[in-house]
């Protein structure tokens, strides 16, 4: 398995398993998270069965904020504040729907009533 690690927007697809295209999205995706406030770290690499995949890292307390794949010419998005995964056959889909969830403000419904 090979991998790299950048900060902030990296420049190339070198031999990341992903093409110039597919390179560019997820550049477009940091730009993305870092318009919505996030300091993103980006890692990426191919598995030992040649799919790529692409990390989003919080730079600042190192934590996961989302992983793309690219799996049988379909995609992936994990990410541990969406109840699940995402699948998409466009990435530029996929990663869109999954930023706008990101960073969809959360609202919270209280049950209970209001005490006087």
């Amino acid at each position: 398995m090979s991998s790299n690690v950048a900060s902030h927007l990296p420049t190339q697809s070198g031999n990341s398993g992903w093409s110039a295209t597919e390179f560019t999205e997820l550049q477009r995706t940091i730009k993305r998270l870092t318009d919505a406030g996030f300091i993103v770290e980006a890692g990426w690499g191919v598995t030992d069965e040649g799919d790529p995949w692409f990390v989003f890292i919080n730079e600042c307390d190192g934590d996961l904020i989302l992983h793309l794949m690219r799996l049988n010419n379909s995609y992936t998005a994990i990410a541990p504040a969406l109840s699940g995964s995402l699948h998409a056959l466009d990435l530029q889909t996929l990663a869109i729907e999954t930023v706008q969830r990101l960073t969809k403000p959360s609202h919270y419904i209280s049950s209970q009533s209001p005490q006087d």
